[in-house]
């Protein structure tokens, strides 16, 4: 812990790390620890922490809580890849099973994400993409997830990624760049059960540099683009028509030039879009219209300019399009226009995006969603994700957000389904400054509203120092400084910037004072100045005037650092108030008076970290406190000479924070060590310098990292840039490192409870109570209907959230021989068995068909029993009836009605709440004209 700062607050205040302290503030990384004061251990990424759409550049943490500034617009939950949000609200679905995005480990090249999706109709969908597990449940690249969020048993697989879907009847057909399926031989397309997943014997046998980009159906026939030279046993380019039966090729030929990337059927017409310039027989750029009969090119031109048609979508009046040309129609439509379905003509469709692209489109209900890497519709903020006004192109204000580039968007049954590259969606818009409660993960409603972006963060007692390049703050003018309560996120009265256009870099805080340094136009009454030091109280300058000079083109603070009397600073620097320092001084807390105490050092210093007496530094230099040290080092306090410490590192350190025996130290070299790929961050003892085993695998596959760090707590909070990756996911702005976890979850079935009696058709709530030392990330549900041995049926995989799944219980009918099992995994993959209470029946109905003269009355158990807050009782009914169902003491009082009413034949369901019951045996009753039948039930609390 740094001996400047009280016990439950923590910060961090980037820096700037060139000759432009503004710039290159905002640019770098800043990397936030908290971990334990114990030996470093191993680690693992927490895959649900909120993540960011833009770079994180510093943190502050007080308390339970983390505060987060950076150049961000969006922060949500990291819920995956592939989200289905409420196509009202925007809100995601719960519970949802999260799909990794992110880099395959030891394969730099590949990544791995859900690319495209395939509404069942039922409110769930087919997905597939490059993935290779659902919340830790093994999926290779194909699954289906239900409606209530869990995964079924279909688990195809391909050894590539897939990249279309298609289904026709109950066949699902998938389309990419894998040669197998299940292990057979398929090039770029397959077809699978709808139902249990197995591969069918349809085989088009595709040649040539085959990659399925696009799938669409009439439903007898499966039409096919993409890249091929051969399918279904002719020569087709690009673009076929396959009997969906035969696999063979139609006559069907369009033979477009170049390459075939989305399709829709639609109004008698088949649209295609690509990289062509002729199809079905004439000159169309990118998009066209074809006869679906005889794939001849109809009338119907876009005109669209060069490049290429990534995504269209269809309605009865207007083609949309989104891809890389710059016009449609002679009009200037950068990337995405619409086109009017008879005529062709431009229409005045034309959503303003910022430099940044569309890539898909879905037009739905009187709007088009849009998706891919844009941050602004029309001058809102829309993180590649948004829905605008079908006529106007003006953003509607749905607005979920993902964090990065979104894939596909198919909306269906009031639901949108949205894939990409992104690990997050469906968070909330805030302008550089968040924070977040580190119990739960969970951002919280903390609004303080910036109009620029956060470069330093810093606490002192209850006010949070919140400092960048922003003019007002929660609509006041602050310039580029303001002070917010911690609790309620409401604005400070403090305000020594005013209007001033100030940029801060850096802030550092300790009793009275807030020192501030960055390019200042006036603080606290001060004229222009480098570094100033504030009254906490009144916002006002005082005397303290530090002034520092280099010898070099650059010249910057990389860390401030304030302590009881003194303030260190580190940086690019050769004097500090006109004495010799080369880049680390302390001066006078109070007056700023260039102290004697020198660390000699012979270049810059990128940070520095205080404990106890000791100053850990990194930088350019090759020597420090009078013995040879590369690049880092350890000084004392007192005296300024360099300790034993002295770890070597083979690449410059951008940042440091030490707790106890354990220094941890950011670099932005591709690796410290290539044997052991160990990149951007890792461990060094505190007191020998030896390099630890400790590394969490933060890194950036595109761009150097420049992390600060801090620590704490036994969690690692790493602030970055949108290429991040961390524990081989994708990472953007923001993830949490927490200590491996060897420890399994604990697990504990509820119901049904012993001798349950569960009628086939009915909907069972099947209940238990799992928990973690971390926290669990998926339950599977099975079912033995032979005893607690098994064999064992799979009801549900990665459940989320939610401890309980609905069951509609499945023929056939059984003895008292059933058992429930559900398997808890935690993030670390540990997992852990839990079996029922004891067994439990299926009771069949469907022996007798409803309103028969041998149909029967039936009541089952109330499940679970005994209870502590709510319980469930199904029931049959023989025929349409008046039926009241009632709860009952033991003098046979009715405490209760849970349904007074007429049903029709067939199994019912009733939910039982028994929080307001004393503990003690009850009776649930079913009336029906003639006839009453009661259960036991048991009560406690």
């Amino acid at each position: 812990m740094r001996a400047n700062k009280p016990s439950d607050v923590l910060c961090v205040a980037d820096a700037n790390r060139s000759g432009s302290s503004v710039l290159r503030t905002l640019a770098s990384l800043a990397v936030s620890l908290v971990l334990a004061h114990s030996p470093a251990l191993a680690q693992v990424t927490d895959p649900s922490f909120p993540v960011t759409n833009g770079s994180v550049s510093s943190m502050a943490r007080g308390g339970d809580t983390l505060y987060v500034g950076g150049a961000f617009t969006w922060i949500g939950s990291a819920n995956g890849g592939m989200v289905a949000l409420d196509a009202v609200t925007g809100a995601p679905i719960k519970p949802w099973p999260r799909v990794l995005s992110g880099r395959r480990a030891g394969l730099d090249a590949f990544f791995v994400f859900a690319r495209v999706s395939l509404p069942d109709g039922q409110g769930g969908c087919y997905v597939g993409g490059s993935f290779q597990t659902i919340s830790g449940v093994p999926r290779s690249g194909l699954a289906h997830i239900r409606a209530d969020g869990s995964l079924d048993g279909w688990a195809p697989s391909t050894n590539s990624s897939v990249q279309c879907m298609a289904r026709i009847g109950n066949t699902i057909f998938v389309g990419g760049q894998f040669s197998s399926a299940n292990g057979q031989p398929r090039a770029g397309l397959a077809a699978f059960d709808a139902n249990t997943g197995a591969l069918r014997p349809w085989n088009a046998n595709a040649t040539g540099y085959v990659n399925v980009k696009v799938l669409e159906t009439d439903g007898t026939n499966l039409i096919v683009g993409g890249s091929f030279g051969t399918i279904g046993g002719q020569v087709r380019n690009g673009l076929a028509m396959l009997d969906s039966a035969t696999a063979l090729a139609t006559p069907w030929a369009p033979n477009p030039n170049s390459d075939v990337s989305c399709m829709a059927l639609a109004n008698g017409s088949l649209y295609v879009g690509g990289s062509f310039s002729t199809i079905g027989g004439k000159s169309r750029v990118a998009v066209a219209a074809l006869d679906p009969a005889t794939g001849q090119a109809l009338t119907w031109d876009a005109g669209a300019n060069r490049g290429a048609v990534a995504k269209l979508s269809v309605t009865a009046t207007t083609v949309y399009l989104t891809g890389f040309f710059t016009q449609l129609g002679g009009l200037g439509r950068p990337g995405i226009g619409a086109v009017d379905v008879a005529s062709g003509a431009v229409t005045g469709w034309s959503p303003n995006l910022d430099q940044r692209q569309a890539l898909t489109l879905m037009a739905a209900d009187g709007v088009v969603y849009l998706g891919g890497n844009f941050r602004t519709v029309n001058g809102q903020s829309r993180s590649c994700l948004a829905a605008v006004d079908a006529v106007t192109g003006a953003p509607t204000a749905w607005n979920p957000g993902a964090a990065q580039q979104v894939e596909s968007i198919l909306s269906s049954g009031g639901r949108v389904f949205v894939t990409g590259q992104f690990p997050g969606c469906g968070g909330q818009t805030c302008n550089g400054l968040a924070s977040i409660d580190t119990r739960t993960g969970k951002v919280m409603e903390w609004p303080p509203a910036l109009d620029g972006g956060v470069s330093t963060l810093i606490i002192n007692g209850e006010r949070l120092y919140v400092g960048g390049a922003f003019r007002h703050a929660a609509g006041q003018t602050r310039g580029g400084l303001a002070a917010f309560e911690r609790a309620t996120g409401q604005l400070e009265a403090w305000n020594p910037g005013g209007g001033n256009a100030n940029i801060i870099s850096l802030l550092a805080t300790n009793g009275p004072l807030v020192y501030v340094a960055g390019s200042i136009q006036s603080l606290g009454g001060s004229g222009p100045r480098e570094v100033v030091a504030l009254d906490r109280t009144t916002g006002l300058a005082t005397a303290w005037n530090l002034t520092y000079a280099s010898s070099t083109s650059y010249r910057y603070l990389s860390r401030l650092i304030a302590t009881d009397d003194r303030v260190y600073m580190s940086g690019e620097f050769h004097s500090v108030n006109g004495q010799p320092r080369v880049g680390v001084a302390a001066v006078d807390g109070a007056s700023g008076a260039t102290l004697a105490w020198n660390a000699a050092l012979t270049s810059y210093v990128d940070d520095a970290t205080l404990q106890d007496t000791t100053l850990f530094l990194t930088g350019g230099f090759t020597s420090a406190g009078g013995k040879p040290r590369d690049g880092a080092s350890a000084v004392s306090t007192r005296t300024g000479l360099a300790t034993a410490w002295s770890p070597n590192p083979s690449w410059r350190g951008s940042a440091m924070t030490v707790t106890d025996s354990v220094l941890y130290f950011g670099f932005s070299g591709p690796y410290l060590d290539p044997g052991s790929r160990r990149n951007s961050v890792v461990a060094f003892d505190a007191r020998t310098g030896a390099l630890q085993p400790w590394y969490p695998h933060v890194s950036a596959y595109d761009t150097g990292l420049f992390p600060t760090l801090l620590a704490r707590a036994g969690d690692l909070y790493v602030g970055g840039q949108e290429e991040m990756l961390a524990g081989d996911e994708f990472r953007p702005g923001l993830a949490r490192i927490r200590p491996s976890d060897a420890q399994q979850p604990s697990i504990e079935v509820l119901s049904p409870g012993a001798g349950a009696s569960l009628i086939i058709g009915s909907e069972q709530e099947l209940t238990w109570h799992a928990t973690d030392n971390q926290s669990v990330a998926s339950c599977d549900v099975y079912v033995s209907r032979n005893g607690s041995a098994g064999p064992w049926e799979l009801l549900a995989a990665a459940v989320t959230g939610a401890e309980q799944f609905v069951w509609r219980v499945s023929a056939p009918p059984t003895g008292s021989t059933c058992w429930l099992r559900v398997d808890a995994r935690d993030h670390s993959g540990n997992v852990r068995t839990g079996i029922g209470p004891g067994p439990f029946e299926v009771v069949s109905t469907t022996a007798v068909e409803p309103g028969s003269a041998n149909a029967r009355l039936e009541l089952a158990a109330p499940s679970p029993s005994p209870t502590t807050a709510a319980a469930r009782v199904a029931f049959v009914l023989p025929s349409f009836s008046r039926v009241r169902l009632s709860v009952q003491d033991i003098q046979g009082r009715e405490v209760g009605v849970l349904l007074e009413a007429e049903l029709p034949a067939g199994p019912h369901e009733r939910r039982i709440s028994t929080g307001a019951l004393s503990p003690g045996l009850y009776f649930v009753s079913l009336r029906v004209p003639g006839r009453e039948i009661t259960r036991r039930l048991v009560v406690v609390h």
